[in-house]
């Protein structure tokens, strides 16, 4: 029996997948075993047909592939060069030793070239794990270079087999330097300073952010530019974002993204769509937003499923989905911008025109703003129509913010910047006036940290707690 591996995905991770080859004496037959999809159960076709036009003996035997572990579904065309590269060492061809120490994958076209796969850069990451060589198409170079890990590229199947009976110097690839992209270019808007100085604050700590206001002053334009204010992006987080994008699909094979990603789910999205999940558990909408933003456009018209859902994901970066003996934890570290009307017309609190909702439809739309949900997003901020003078402002490019991270603090963690007496007087009072939670408060805490360090201080001052608190949902006066 001949052992080649190869890995597959779960979730956003990958795991090492076992190909082991049988050759017996019958019928000629072919048997793939091991939960195969549809699309990997035709590979029996694909590796057929590509092991004979690339010069090589199809065997005239019983012919079994078993992938291990056998409880986990698979599926994809990555596996095909792993099946066909056991067959050919079964049949002698290669020499089986040498598949210790690397994990193989690739697709195979019928005439026996290799094509990308989705799943180079979770494998890549696998590969680090284990300290194995990767053998993957050439294609698929111009993203693993990125990963720095011993790669072997191939243009064929029979290109393959030469490189593996030739012995190959390891040797690392030379990790490009990274030089982190704006993501396009802002939507500039004039006025509403209060709400820009908040995204300020929210990218610099990573606090989450909800712009409430009537329709047309701005709300979906500033929480679109969001991205803007967040922090350069780094290589890990790149290598991060860029394995979940490609496991979907979402970049091509040979593309890099250096910039953060923006995802902005309809309100008609669905839970397992927002969050994750499917046969073979894939990310949602906000595991594809990890390291970037998650724009929640009309917030209270989302599916209470869905936004109960996020909570895991507001507080603590992750979404975790079990699937019977199977937990997959995502990783899901955005900065949410949500926004929203303060009622189903969006003119209450309007100075110039008239709420034309009835009482009762005010309660049942607000009682969409649940206080579990409230407590963890860190600035409210209500914006009011521009008056006349703003529209003569000049829009500037949203500054550059740097990293400080405050919003991802656990109420564990040490607050390393001490609050003075002054301060420490002003939360006790907006403790009880407010009647802050626990989580309310920790949050009204982090913000006013952001704050200090965005002005380079060494303690949190009152005015700086005055700031933050001014941007509690208990601070808001149109409900």
């Amino acid at each position: 029996m001949i052992s080649v591996r190869s890995g597959g995905v779960w979730g956003v991770n990958g795991y090492e997948v076992d190909i082991e080859v049988s050759l017996r004496q019958g019928l000629p037959a072919f048997h793939l075993v091991g939960l195969p999809g549809k699309s990997l159960r035709e590979s029996r076709t694909r590796v057929q047909t590509a092991i004979r036009t690339s010069g090589f003996r199809f065997p005239l035997q019983r012919v079994t592939v078993n992938l291990a572990p056998a409880q986990r579904p698979k599926d994809g065309a990555a596996y095909d060069l792993a099946i066909a590269l056991g067959i050919l060492a079964a049949s002698g061809v290669v020499q089986p030793d040498v598949f210790r120490e690397y994990i193989v994958a690739g697709e195979l076209s019928l005439d026996g070239t290799l094509k990308p796969i989705q799943t180079g850069l979770a494998l890549a990451q696998l590969a680090q794990e284990s300290q194995s060589r990767l053998l993957l198409p050439t294609a698929q170079r111009n993203q693993i270079q990125w990963t720095g890990i011993e790669t072997v590229y191939a243009d064929s199947l029979k290109e393959a087999v030469q490189l593996l009976n030739t012995p190959v110097p390891r040797s690392k690839d030379k990790r490009p330097a990274f030089t982190p992209l704006t993501p396009g270019r802002p939507a500039l808007l004039a006025g509403q300073q209060t709400a820009k100085r908040a995204l300020q604050i929210s990218g610099a700590g990573h606090h989450h952010i909800l712009l409430l206001g009537p329709p047309g002053v701005g709300k979906s334009m500033l929480a679109k530019n969001l991205v803007h204010y967040l922090p350069d992006l780094t290589a890990d987080q790149a290598m991060e974002i860029n394995r979940i994008h490609s496991i979907s699909g979402r970049i091509a094979p040979h593309h890099w993204l250096q910039h953060r990603p923006t995802a902005a789910p309809h309100h008609t999205i669905t839970s397992s769509t927002l969050l994750g999940g499917g046969r073979y558990l894939r990310p949602g909408e906000a595991v594809h937003a990890h390291h970037g933003v998650l724009i929640l456009d009309e917030l209270p018209l989302f599916s209470d499923q869905a936004l109960r859902g996020l909570h895991e994901a507001l507080e603590h970066g992750t979404i975790s989905i079990q699937r019977g003996d199977d937990q997959m934890v995502y990783p899901a570290r955005f900065v949410a911008a949500a926004t929203a009307n303060p009622c189903p017309c969006g003119y209450l609190g309007h100075p110039k025109r008239r709420c034309r909702c009835q009482p009762g439809e005010i309660r049942r739309y607000q009682r969409r703003f649940s206080g579990a949900l409230m407590d963890r997003f860190d600035l409210f901020v209500f914006l009011h129509p521009p008056e006349e003078d703003n529209y003569r402002e000049t829009a500037k490019n949203p500054p550059r913010m740097r990293a400080h991270s405050n919003g991802c603090l656990t109420a564990q963690q040490p607050q390393h910047l001490p609050l003075t007496a002054d301060a420490q007087q002003l939360l006790l009072q907006a403790t009880q006036r407010l009647q802050l939670s626990a989580r309310g408060r920790h949050k009204a805490l982090r913000v006013a940290r952001t704050i200090s360090q965005m002005e380079q201080a060494k303690t949190i001052a009152a005015n700086h707690l005055a700031e933050a608190l001014q941007y509690r949902f208990e601070a808001l006066t149109f409900i």
